[in-house]
């Protein structure tokens, strides 16, 4: 697995999925917006060497959800695999942090 702060850097590289003309698709990137900032501000601080007092704050199948749906909207192949690879790394990023026991 890739060290977390390599995790951090690469998705810190991303461009944040732009918004959608899908009503459905734009609520969840309004809901993603606010969880990027969550994980990536526990990740960043777990990296740093800090070690929370928190459970990780479930996404309730928010980037299953997104994935989902950006294969029923119609965007183009280049949004389709931008705002996939964004929702991956994050969901690599809540793999790393449950390495470090933090569920």
């Amino acid at each position: 697995m890739a060290d977390l702060s390599e995790l951090l850097a690469h998705h810190k590289s991303l461009r944040f999925p732009e918004h959608s003309q899908d009503d459905a698709l734009e609520e969840m990137l309004l809901e993603l917006a606010e969880y990027d900032g969550y994980l990536f501000g526990l990740a960043s601080e777990v990296s740093g060497g800090g070690k929370p007092d928190t459970r990780l704050a479930s996404d309730d199948g928010l980037l299953a959800r997104i994935l989902r749906r950006v294969g029923e909207v119609g965007l183009d192949a280049e949004e389709r695999r931008a705002m996939a690879s964004y929702v991956e790394s994050l969901q690599r990023i809540r793999k790393a942090l449950a390495a470090f026991g933090i569920t």
